[in-house]
């Protein structure tokens, strides 16, 4: 079993993640351990974001993005086709 060295608290990883991805805020963060390094994922930009934040040393060894679902989309930005219809 290896031990790893968790300096770097989960607020501080996201805030980290955050600020390598150039944003300021996002919506649904969840961190969580994985490996000697926090798994911090997040939505921003219409993109559904992984980031990985060394729990050592607060560096980032990997960042990616995917374009979220559009049924994830605030339905003020989804297609008129796919917002519930109100009865009449």
């Amino acid at each position: 079993m290896t031990n790893f060295n968790y300096n770097i608290a989960p607020e501080t990883a996201a805030l980290l993640a955050l600020n390598e991805c150039g944003l300021d805020s996002a919506e649904n963060i969840d961190v969580s351990a994985e490996a000697g390094c926090w798994r911090v994922e997040f939505n921003a930009c219409e993109l559904r974001w992984t980031c990985y934040v060394d729990a050592a040393d607060g560096s980032v060894p990997g960042v990616s993005s995917e374009p979220c679902p559009v049924e994830t989309y605030p339905s003020y930005a989804r297609p008129s086709f796919l917002r519930a219809s109100r009865a009449a």
